[in-house]
């Protein structure tokens, strides 16, 4: 094989961070929308304001895990399973920082609706915030907890 020598410890070490840190990212999405939504529905122009200036922890941990992965790509040149993973990972990955901007863009909108008195009790916004949040987590929960296919499968059948 060309390049290094494979060495599965080591390998499986920074597999396993890369993992983690994934992870911590996804908890950071989900806590930014959690919190967009709770603005929105308390109409707090200060936490909107907080959550609209940006996501600069998941941008920063959007580029530091797609690096990590193309590393690990490119000195490992791992196989079946371990190629799957970091090929999941660098989708995930981009899906994350994706719901980073979401939020963000959600906070924006809630700035614009917030100058202007409620129209009527907001009902399905954050029922579909909810909806969304317990997805994210069963989708972050079943990468996590490996082979996760069940639970898996459920989440586009809610979507």
């Amino acid at each position: 094989m060309a390049g290094m020598p494979f060495d599965t410890r080591h390998f499986g070490e920074e597999l396993d961070s890369l993992k983690r840190r994934m992870l911590e990212m996804g908890a950071l999405a989900e806590d930014k929308v959690r919190l967009a939504m709770q603005a929105l529905v308390q109409r707090d122009q200060k936490l909107i304001a907080e959550i609209a200036a940006g996501d600069a922890a998941i941008n920063q941990l959007h580029l530091e895990i797609d690096d990590r992965c193309f590393k690990l790509l490119a000195l490992y040149q791992p196989m079946a399973v371990d190629l799957r993973v970091l090929v999941a990972v660098v989708k995930i990955n981009g899906d994350l920082e994706r719901i980073g901007d979401l939020a963000v863009n959600i906070a924006e909108a809630s700035a614009r609706y917030v100058t202007h008195p409620p129209v009527k009790p907001l009902i399905d916004l954050p029922r579909m915030g909810d909806i969304a949040l317990r997805m994210l987590k069963r989708a972050l929960d079943a990468f996590a907890q490996r082979p996760a296919v069940k639970k898996g499968l459920e989440i586009p059948r809610r979507d």
